[in-house]
């Protein structure tokens, strides 16, 4: 599956992809954003464990997640919303 991957106003996140905000991240294996997550720190490294997750193994809430640049996905439930070949997954601050 391939994911279009952007990142907005998080500096040690761009910092960790190589000062880059866009991504086309080709071959992640599974269905999820946690998928995902778990592709970019494999591939990445514990840079992007730190700046993304939170002490839960979760993307931060104080960051917003949207797919497709839709409404934005509820902190409890967002590790687990299905992504598809071709989907966009933005991560930004929440200010």
């Amino acid at each position: 599956m391939d994911i279009d991957f952007r990142i907005e106003g998080i500096m040690p996140m761009y910092r960790a992809l190589g000062k880059k905000k866009k991504l086309l991240i080709k071959g992640v294996k599974g269905e999820t954003v946690r998928d995902l997550t778990d592709h970019l720190i494999k591939k990445y490294g514990p840079a992007v464990k730190a700046a993304l997750m939170d002490k839960f193994g979760k993307i931060d809430m104080e960051f917003r997640v949207a797919v497709n640049m839709k409404d934005f996905l509820q902190y409890g439930k967002r590790m687990n919303v299905r992504l598809n070949d071709g989907d966009i997954l933005h991560i930004m601050t929440a200010g």
